[in-house]
């Protein structure tokens, strides 16, 4: 039997790209590294060829099966959750939103989108440069840490790894009337309220200072937060989901910090000059984490 092999192998997946564009499927990319922007076909960015493969010159598409399988199984959610986004376009439907989402993501739905999420905060390039950095001084050999940053094989051995303490996260999922919700090359990341970032995979779920948070499209972000966090002391042990409204200044520091977070390239479903000033004020350095943004002010 043939295997059918991937040549353009996406870190971010077309699917999830295409919650920002219109109707011809463009979306607004905008390079951080050379302070400009594109409006370009959302098939033909964040891949590589062969990305995933474990051996290159011999690729199986073993692992972008397995992706291929995640994001199957996510794509119609995360289509619904925004189409259920945009029926409600006006603050005064708000109640009627919000019952909507609420009737809508059951349990599994849910887990799926987290899911989903674990595999999107292990995927792209910027977790594995992160997580090179962190194994610089371990006293694994570099052959060592070579084979395990081979980024199919870290994206399998550190779902397996997280998927428990993924799953165990409470949700909070917010919604805008107002401002649109940016994407990135660094869809799902990781914070926490304090001078050093969270070790990669190792704190999250962990640590009740540590939250994560994607952006599920224009108008929708998740933050991912364990039952004991910090910053919510008032609620000792939150359902797994809330559902709330978004003001536009929570949005706009959403979206600092997805620029923040960003390795070169942000996505927006509409022209948002405000991207390349708010880059040209961060430190990005070699390696991410030594500027990753904390949830001060997060929600």
């Amino acid at each position: 039997m043939t295997v059918q092999i991937t040549k353009r192998q996406h870190q971010v997946p077309q699917f999830y790209i295409k919650l920002w564009a219109d109707n011809s499927n463009q979306i607004y990319l905008y390079d951080l590294q050379n302070q400009n922007h594109r409006f370009i076909g959302s098939k033909n960015i964040l891949f590589d060829e062969f990305f995933y493969e474990e051996n290159p010159t011999n690729p199986d598409n073993r692992i972008e099966n397995i992706l291929g399988e995640i994001e199957t199984a996510s794509a119609p959610i995360l289509k619904e959750l925004n189409g259920i986004a945009n029926k409600y376009p006006n603050y005064s439907q708000d109640k009627q939103l919000r019952k909507e989402l609420e009737d809508f993501l059951g349990p599994d739905k849910q887990q799926i989108i987290k899911n989903f999420s674990a595999f999107q905060y292990l995927r792209i390039p910027g977790a594995i440069e992160q997580k090179e950095y962190e194994l610089q001084n371990s006293s694994m050999q570099k052959v060592e840490i070579d084979y395990a940053l081979n980024p199919g094989r870290f994206v399998e051995s550190g779902f397996d790894y997280l998927r428990k303490r993924f799953g165990a996260l409470k949700m909070l999922l917010g919604y805008s009337f107002g401002e649109s919700f940016l994407s990135s090359d660094w869809p799902c990341f990781d914070m926490k309220d304090s001078g050093d970032a969270p070790l990669l995979g190792e704190e999250l779920g962990v640590s009740k200072e540590v939250v994560a948070c994607i952006t599920l499209g224009p108008r929708l972000r998740v933050i991912f937060y364990p039952h004991d966090f910090s910053g919510n002391p008032k609620r000792a042990n939150p359902p797994d989901l809330i559902i709330k409204s978004t003001s536009d200044s929570q949005v706009k520091n959403h979206n600092t910090l997805i620029i923040q977070q960003a390795i070169r390239y942000v996505i927006s479903n509409n022209r948002a000059d405000f991207i390349n000033k708010v880059a040209s004020k961060r430190k990005r350095t070699k390696f991410s984490m030594l500027i990753r943004p904390t949830n001060r002010g997060l929600d």
